[in-house]
């Protein structure tokens, strides 16, 4: 799994157990990597829940399939 499909599944994790309550450094802890290696890969926590958003959606489409 590479970094970005990584940090894209933490963050469904952990919106499940805060919703939109978690932070970049909630998501850096749970990973145990920096908060700067988040935003090399997101710039805004907006562009990750968008991200996380489509992820979602992808991986509910594929079961459909």
């Amino acid at each position: 799994m590479e970094l970005k499909e990584e940090i894209i599944v933490a963050t469904i994790k952990l919106f499940q157990k805060k919703s939109m309550k978690f932070t970049m450094d909630d998501i850096a802890n749970f990973l145990n990597i920096s908060k700067k290696t988040i935003y090399e890969v997101f710039s805004t926590k907006e562009q990750l829940c968008i991200e996380m958003i489509e992820y979602s959606f992808d991986r509910i489409t594929d079961s459909e399939r």
